[in-house]
């Protein structure tokens, strides 16, 4: 899924976005978490459609452009996706969010 632009309609919850995918379909996503590492910001989405797995999260690097508008990036290293899964896991390990890798 290219993760090239994000809505928030306001007549969603605002823990809800929608991500228009390559072929142009909007997917509700949950935002669960969001982050910075290495001066990058980072969130983490639950999907709130059918994706065959359960309990399925996501994380995406989020890219602001010069108009404002925001963009989500696949990460591009393993360092950097262990990194911030291990920020997620201790930022919601409070709150009895079990992560599996």
């Amino acid at each position: 899924m290219n993760k090239d632009n994000i809505n928030t309609p306001q007549e969603m919850d605002e823990d809800i976005i929608e991500i228009i995918d390559e072929s142009g379909a909007t997917m509700p996503y949950k935002v669960l978490a969001d982050c910075e590492w290495n001066g990058n910001d980072y969130i983490l989405l639950e999907p709130q459609f059918d994706t065959g797995e359960p309990d399925e999260v996501m994380i995406f690097r989020v890219i602001e452009e010069p108009n404002g508008d925001f963009n989500l990036v696949d990460l591009e290293s393993e360092e950097e996706a262990r990194a911030v899964f291990n920020l997620f896991k201790g930022m919601l390990a409070e709150d009895d969010f079990q992560f599996e890798e």
